[in-house]
């Protein structure tokens, strides 16, 4: 299902509390992750000092359990952080009203009654009934697949590996820079019709063993440090058939316009990027596309330098 795409998107509806919320006090040392690598490249240009490009999953894992200490002392030393967005930063007020259906429908009109009520005792603690009843179903069926990765995690949840990344380089006095603005993404999300949205949450209600299974995959293939998996999970051939103009919007024409920075931004060097892991996955993803400029990309191994 598509939401499995999203799920590599910054959860947008998380951003209004993450901006409200204080930074953490200084963590210890990360622990050293044990298995596979990290989705962790090392880039190169012809000159200046390499960079670093990560693919994060927004939710459901914790930083520290993918990056060691080593990794994120490099963070600490780098030129500047680049991300999607500055969680940081958000404005809530604007994140919400670019979420909003047109002023003459409401999200019940697209729900079967049990699915409504049952997306209204989900979500009752961060939406209210009279501001979900007004949202796109986009927003509220990323903030359900959130909870639902956060659910399948041992342990406290953990914040966001993209807000993790902010927090610390901010304490490291490293700047944070977007790579778009959230109007940007906003539009990204507001370009599936809410119908087939809708559908989706349907879909999270009606086929919930089968969506738990999806979910449960997704966070194995992050796990496992292998690409192939991760793409597997997350460009299904079947939904990007069916929802191209979706995919092109979320992923391909995002990617080429993030290219515009990242090629000056990487000639120099120095940089720790961290965007969603499907954005750096298959022919248009980030990694293929910066070969193609001539940029030597390779997986990142702890250790090695």
């Amino acid at each position: 299902a598509w939401y499995i795409a999203r799920v590599r998107l910054f959860f947008v509806a998380l951003l209004a509390a993450c901006a409200a919320a204080p930074p953490p006090a200084p963590a210890a040392p990360a622990p050293t992750p044990a298995g596979p690598p990290p989705f962790l490249w090392r880039v190169e240009a012809a000159d200046g000092p390499p960079s670093l490009l990560f693919g994060t999953l927004h939710a459901g894992l914790a930083l520290e359990e993918s990056l060691d200490e080593e990794v994120l002392v490099r963070l600490d030393a780098s030129r500047a952080l680049l991300v999607e967005l500055d969680a940081r930063a958000v404005d809530g007020e604007r994140m919400l009203a670019g979420a909003m259906l047109p002023p003459a429908e409401t999200l019940d009109e697209y729900l079967p009654a049990p699915v409504w009520d049952a997306l209204q005792a989900e979500v009752a603690q961060e939406l209210p009934p009279d501001i979900l009843v007004r949202l796109s179903p986009w927003f509220p069926m990323s903030l359900v697949v959130r909870k639902r990765l956060e659910a399948l995690r041992p342990g406290p949840p953990a914040p966001p590996m993209d807000v993790a990344l902010i927090d610390r380089a901010r304490a490291a006095g490293v700047p944070v820079r977007p790579l778009e603005t959230l109007d940007d993404q906003l539009a990204a999300l507001n370009s599936l019709p809410p119908d087939q949205a809708a559908s989706e949450i349907v879909e999270l209600y009606e086929a919930r063993a089968t969506v738990d299974d999806e979910l449960r995959e997704l966070l194995a293939a992050y796990r496992s440090g292998d690409a192939a998996r991760a793409e597997a999970a997350t460009f299904d051939p079947e939904e990007v058939a069916a929802r191209p103009a979706f995919y092109e919007a979320l992923f391909d024409r995002r990617n080429a316009a993030w290219m515009t920075t990242l090629r000056a931004e990487l000639q120099e060097g120095g940089l720790f990027v961290a965007v969603g892991l499907g954005h750096l996955l298959g022919d248009q993803g980030l990694v293929s596309l910066l070969r193609a400029e001539g940029f030597a990309v390779s997986r990142y191994v702890s250790g090695s330098e």
